[in-house]
């Protein structure tokens, strides 16, 4: 059931849509005339559960695409940037700080290697003050 009123100097019409809601809005008409007509029309497509379909058969369907598509992305970007930010924080605390890491590892065993003399052609068995053979 739809009801038809003026409100300041335009029409407007109240009405309940298919799922139950309660909707009102304006027709943006001062004309009664002309408000009666659309008032007709919106009570045959509420009568054909057709009511709140208006816009989005306005609208082409490629329009309606790329508005969903951009959604999509939208919405994967931000799950995928929480996830890899997820996982991070996993892999942080995974680790306590006592436990070194690779790199860690890596550099320590670098440090600890002792360093070579350079050779001048003698060979190591040879002492200090020590007649070459």
């Amino acid at each position: 059931m739809a009801t038809l009123y003026k409100r300041h100097s335009l029409w407007h019409v109240n009405y309940t849509d298919p799922d139950g809601r309660r909707l009102g809005k304006s027709l943006g008409i001062a004309n009664e005339k002309l408000a009666r007509i659309k008032f007709a029309e919106i009570e045959k497509n509420l009568e054909l559960g057709r009511v709140g379909m208006e816009e989005a058969i306005q609208r082409p369907l490629a329009e309606r695409m790329d508005a969903y598509l951009e959604r999509v992305r939208i919405h994967t970007t931000t799950a995928l940037l929480t996830i890899l930010a997820l996982l991070f924080l996993a892999a942080c605390n995974s680790r306590s700080p006592s436990e070194p890491s690779a790199d860690q590892d890596r550099i320590q065993a670098e440090t600890n290697q002792p360093e070579t003399a350079p050779t001048t052609g003698q060979s190591d068995n040879t002492q200090e003050g020590a007649p070459p053979e």
